[in-house]
């Protein structure tokens, strides 16, 4: 139990870290982003994950329009 919480949680940092760079990057590009992200995780809807990462994004972007395709850890 405690391995696949540890699993989660790296998951979680490095997608947050991920995120963070690009959307530090995206201001450097060409085109002006629409703030549009679609948020696709394995991470399941029981555990805080997907919101702390949700909130890391609004923290780091308030203007964000985010989307939530799905959560499901599931195949």
């Amino acid at each position: 139990m405690k391995n696949k919480r540890f699993s989660k949680f790296l998951n979680y940092l490095f997608l947050t870290v991920f995120l963070i760079l690009v959307l530090t990057f995206s201001s450097l590009a060409e085109t002006a982003p629409n703030g549009i992200i679609g948020f696709l995780t394995d991470w399941g809807e029981t555990d805080y994950f997907v919101g702390a990462c949700k909130g890391v994004m609004l923290t780091v972007e308030p203007d964000l329009k985010l989307v939530d395709i799905s959560h499901s850890n599931s195949f």
